[in-house]
This record gives C-alpha cells, sequence and structure tokens, in this order.
C-alpha cells in the first residue's frame, strides 16, 4: 500500500452535491503540525466507467450516474512491474487495472476563497510512463491548506491512468478495433481533465482557472495535454497554465510501425505467432493483469512509450517547435508556462535503463 494519511474514524465528514447525480460524502484532514482540520480530500471518484475489455479508450461517465457514497480511502496503484535497486524502488503492492480515478483536495476553510472559486491545480505523476501512483502521502496538502501558512490557496487534482502497457500498447490489430486504440494512457488523463472542468464547480473550483501539471512523465503528459489543445481547437480549450517540472518534448515519438518490434516480440514471447490479430489481442485481454506484471521486465523492449498517432498526438509536433509554428498556436492560446528542470533526471534514467 502506498503510504497515506487516513482519514481517522472521528474525521469529520463533509458532504458535495451534484445535481441530479448524488451527494459526495468526503472527510475534512487535520494539519499534523498543528491539529487544525484544513483539506477536505475525496479519494477515489471515478471520471470514467470500468473498462469492459483492456487496451479500449475510457468510457465517459454519463449524465444519470449517481455519485452518492463515501470517498475515504484511496484506491491501488495502476498494475506495474516491480524495479528495486539501491536508488530506485518501485515495490511490489496491490494494484487495480480501474485506475480512472481523481483524488480531491479542497481548503477547509473559505477565509480566502475568491469570488470565482478556487484555482485548480491538476497534477499528473511521473513515473517514465511505467510506474508511479496517484496515491502518495506528499499529495496530502493538509499545510498548504493551512490559513495560517497560505492564503493563496487552491484545489488539489491528482489523476489515475493506465501505465506500461495497459497504457501505452500500440500495434495495427489496435486501430483495426478503433483508428483511436493508442495513447490510451493519455486519452485516460484527457478523460480526468474533461470531468475536473465538468464538475469541479461543485467542490467550490473555479474551472475557468485550470492549471496542468507534472514531474518527469507528468510533466511529458502535461506536454501532450496541452498540444492536444492547441491541435484541437475544436475542442474545449480547459487548459489555462501548466507548469513543468522537468522532461520535455526531446524527440518525435515513434509511428505506429516502428512499435511493430514491441508488439511482435510480446506475440513471440508469448508463443501467439499463429493467432490472427483479433485473436492475439483476446489472448492479451485474457491474462490477468499480475502475469503481465511479471510479464514486462522479460522482454528486451520492455518500455511502453507514446506514439505519433496523428489523433493525440501529431506527427508534426517536433517539426513544429523547430519552426516556431507550435509558439504561434501558444501565442494565439494566452497561455501562462513555468517550466523548471530537475539535477537529477539524467541520474535517475542512468540508474533505470542504461545504455548498452
Amino acid at each position: 500500500m502506498d503510504n497515506e494519511i487516513f482519514a481517522e474514524k472521528d474525521s469529520p465528514k463533509v458532504e458535495v452535491t451534484i445535481p441530479n447525480q448524488g451527494t459526495l460524502t468526503g472527510f475534512t484532514l487535520k494539519n499534523p503540525a498543528n491539529g487544525k482540520l484544513t483539506s477536505n480530500r475525496f479519494a477515489r471518484i471515478p471520471y470514467a466507467l470500468p473498462l469492459k475489455k483492456r487496451f479500449t479508450l475510457p468510457e465517459p461517465i454519463p449524465d444519470d450516474y449517481d455519485y452518492t457514497g463515501e470517498y475515504r480511502d484511496f484506491g491501488f496503484k495502476c498494475p506495474q512491474p516491480v524495479y528495486e535497486s539501491k536508488q530506485i524502488v518501485y515495490p511490489k503492492s496491490e494494484s487495480d487495472e480501474h485506475i480512472q480515478y481523481l483524488n480531491v483536495w479542497v481548503p477547509a476553510s473559505d477565509k480566502y476563497k475568491p469570488k470565482t472559486g478556487w484555482p485548480v491545480l491538476i497534477y499528473i505523476h511521473g513515473g517514465w510512463l511505467q510506474y508511479g501512483s496517484p496515491n502518495k502521502d506528499m499529495f496530502n496538502v493538509v499545510e498548504l491548506m493551512d490559513d495560517e501558512n497560505f492564503q493563496e490557496k487552491y484545489i488539489l487534482v491528482t489523476l489515475g491512468y493506465r501505465l506500461n502497457i495497459f497504457g501505452f500498447l500500440t500495434c495495427k490489430e489496435l486501430l483495426e478495433e478503433n483508428p483511436k486504440n493508442s495513447n490510451m494512457g493519455f486519452w485516460d488523463q484527457r478523460e480526468g481533465i474533461k470531468w475536473v472542468y465538468k464538475y469541479i464547480k461543485y467542490f467550490g473550483g473555479d474551472p475557468e482557472k485550470i492549471t496542468v501539471s507534472g514531474l518527469s512523465a507528468g510533466s511529458y503528459s502535461t506536454f501532450f495535454q496541452l498540444a492536444y489543445e492547441l491541435y484541437h481547437p475544436e475542442e474545449t480549450q480547459i487548459i489555462k497554465q501548466v507548469v513543468f517540472y522537468s522532461n520535455m518534448v526531446f524527440s518525435q515519438p515513434k509511428t505506429i510501425d516502428e512499435c511493430e518490434d514491441q508488439f511482435n516480440e510480446v506475440v513471440d514471447k508469448l508463443g501467439m505467432n499463429n493467432l490472427t490479430g483479433p485473436e492475439k489481442l483476446e489472448k492479451l485481454r485474457s491474462f490477468d493483469f499480475e502475469f503481465l506484471e511479471e510479464f514486462v521486465p522479460k522482454l528486451e523492449l520492455h518500455t511502453f512509450r507514446a506514439v505519433s498517432d496523428s489523433h493525440f498526438i501529431a506527427p508534426t509536433i517536433l517539426g513544429d517547435i523547430q519552426s516556431g509554428k507550435f509558439s504561434k498556436l501558444l501565442i494565439d492560446k494566452n497561455l501562462r508556462i513555468v517550466h523548471g528542470e530537475t539535477d537529477n533526471e539524467f541520474y535517475l534514467y542512468s540508474l533505470f535503463n542504461p545504455p548498452t
């Protein structure tokens, strides 16, 4: 289980009602420094329906969905391989493929609340798109939401999304089912962002002041969420600010064809070469996720990444950055950007996946 601040048995309950969709019950957390109640937390709110089958796009929650219930405890992380070294540890812990949920922290006091509502920060966790969790102790912002410490407070949202083979498997067989069937992890994130835009007002948030941010792979994800809006002006333009913590786009993601070798290795090592395309997918969907968690590290091509699919990621994006076209799109969007860098990103990569 990830480290977390539990809602204690005597934690006060707090309710948020969504018209015609029920009442969500959250819990107020204490600032451990002074014992004051500072943060209302709603954990594991679904932003999409449970997947009917693996390797498909997220299904939006219908307008008649009933959210009534208690949202006390975090969910589990997305299935992911175990990786343990002296420097980096992704230990074995409980996983769940139903990762399409989000956690929301709202300031318990309205003392400094803006008239239009709290600004909102959507934070996307990192982990190479292979690892990580939205349920970390560091996300419990009970001190940041203390009136004595800060006046400029905000709502924090952390997203769960599909990782590694579950979120970024790419093959022509999936595209035959649906031309958009790639970058599933990014589509998850997008569905979560859309959910926040639609519902955060009921939590006291301002949907017109949404910032998206993340660290490492979360920053990489933030870039592509921003790029998706830039290249799809017909979509609702939700993102007003971005904060990048390391790891930007240095190369154009691979094409669908370039990912075929990875899928072929999966097929070969699972003994599925004699099956048709639909049969291969059916077989892959039949394995339990614990098996796939253990299987992925056995692959030579074990890292599942974003792909230039012409739907979520434009195949021209790197060239557009170099030519200045991307900058012109940013100017038209009137976006605010903070871009930082961590001092150990290259060091971590050298430990995790050193060159041979």
